[in-house]
């Protein structure tokens, strides 16, 4: 197991639904090619888990585990009324972030690209 970097990032994402999150992650665990760790610790309090795995010799199937609360009270009380809104929500801003990965590893090589698939939850 690598060291892992104390650093703690700061994140602001504005959801489809027009409320905002902000949290702080801060990489706790890295496996090299293998497993990234990160805990959040803000408006959504938890813990994020990539594990990579060779998918064939051309791409990296990447699984994310994302094991959060949300801290606002408000959210909390409203969760089981708005389950659905949130789901959707949730994708969107998935399906937003991926676009933008797509991009960024488009400028650094032709032949990459992201594709997600949902969760059985979502």
């Amino acid at each position: 197991m690598c060291c892992a970097s104390r650093k703690l990032n700061r994140v602001m994402r504005t959801a489809s639904a027009r409320y905002r999150l902000t949290f702080e992650m801060q990489v706790t665990r890295i496996v090299p090619l293998q497993l990234l760790q990160a805990d959040a610790q803000g408006e959504l309090r938890g813990r994020g888990t990539w594990t990579l795995a060779a998918d064939n010799a051309a791409a990296t199937r990447v699984h994310y585990e994302w094991r959060v609360c949300v801290t606002r009270r408000w959210m909390r009380l409203l969760a089981p009324l708005l389950r659905p809104a949130f789901i959707w929500n949730h994708n969107q801003v998935m399906q937003a972030g991926g676009e933008g990965l797509n991009r960024w590893l488009a400028a650094r090589d032709d032949s990459a690209a992201f594709t997600a698939t949902p969760s059985p939850d979502s």
